[in-house]
């Protein structure tokens, strides 16, 4: 096959970077799982007001992703458009912070392997069972899900801080199967009750970098808010250590309601809240969310076939000449349906 640019409307001159040339193909695990568009026409028009998401912002982008594959040979990615599409939309379609989110989402699986070993739902029965996380019924007034956690029956002496963080993460990750959410993003509601020096001494810095980063760059999300109830004396201790290694956006996103529920009202109405927090709703309980969440045993890993590789090849690296930047800013015109 000869050398060809790939045949798009050139937009600011970005397009024409991306070609395709003999042999010079992504590194990947499968053949290439295209993405269907479902979304509601409301939901298009979020996507695209937000998000800066249309149908020829995503064509371009998944082309810019694999070509920025191209200078990682020593990774396998996956070709899974669904599964791009997340860091995409999580980085409002910023290719170059998209792609380094998802190197990122493979070099930590290889990083932390036991973190990741027996990534799947069955694995964090033991903390569901003590009653957290919990997915709220309703999301807030702009459709963001809510995932609540009450720690007041964590008992140190049966499992650590790396579970609990654990089951946080596969419930994003299990919400995010549906792709409003990957819209919407997600909001966290965290009650501190009972939390005292024994849970503090659970986060150290290493653990609390190690979190971080795994939140960070493994969860394709988009966190709106992340508010915190009942905090006791310690939490400030706490939340110093995870604070140092949190990106400043996401710092910004903290909201800290002590036991003024008045506060956390003007976010979240009582009318969707559970009696803890001064709702209308009864006492906090996961048990039934708990039943239909573990119904289905999802693996959350990277599949088999997909990461670092254990003797990589010879990576030409990552410039600013390759870089595709943001097809939010670049790409704004539609050449079709979104």
């Amino acid at each position: 096959m000869n050398t060809s640019t790939a045949e798009h409307p050139k937009q600011n001159g970005a397009v024409s970077k991306i070609q395709k040339q003999d042999g010079d193909h992504a590194p990947c695990s499968a053949l290439t799982v295209p993405y269907k568009c479902t979304l509601s026409p409301t939901l298009r028009k979020r996507a695209e007001s937000e998000l800066g998401e249309n149908h020829l912002v995503r064509k371009l982008a998944f082309e810019g992703m694999r070509q920025m594959m191209r200078t990682r040979p020593d990774i396998h990615f996956t070709q899974d458009e669904r599964f791009l599409l997340r860091f995409l939309r999580a980085k409002k379609f910023e290719v170059d912070r998209a792609f380094k989110a998802l190197v990122k989402y493979y070099e930590l699986h290889k990083k932390h392997p036991n973190f990741f070993r027996d990534y799947k739902k069955s694995s964090i029965k033991h903390v569901l069972d003590d009653g957290f996380p919990l997915v709220l019924s309703s999301p807030d007034s702009e459709g963001r899900p809510i995932v609540a956690l009450r720690t007041i029956h964590w008992d140190t002496n049966n499992y650590g801080v790396l579970d609990i963080a654990k089951a946080v993460f596969m419930v994003m990750m299990d919400l995010v199967e549906d792709e409003e959410p990957q819209i919407t993003g997600v909001n966290l509601l965290v009650d501190l009750e009972g939390m005292g020096a024994q849970h503090v001494m659970q986060m150290g810095p290493n653990v609390a970098k190690k979190l971080t980063a795994i939140f960070q760059n493994c969860v394709p999300v988009r966190i709106h808010a992340i508010h915190f109830v009942n905090e006791p004396m310690v939490f400030d201790a706490a939340f110093a250590i995870l604070k140092a290694f949190m990106a400043d956006k996401m710092k910004r996103r903290v909201k800290a309601h002590g036991t003024d529920f008045a506060s956390l009202h003007k976010h979240y109405p009582p009318s969707i809240l559970p009696s803890n927090w001064g709702g209308r709703l009864g006492p906090y309980s996961n048990a039934d969310w708990k039943e239909t969440f573990l119904a289905q045993d999802r693996d959350f890993a990277a599949a088999v076939d997909e990461g670092v590789l254990q003797h990589p090849k010879k990576s030409k690296g990552h410039s600013k000449k390759d870089s595709i930047g943001s097809s939010k800013k670049l790409f704004k015109q539609d050449s079709g349906p979104s």
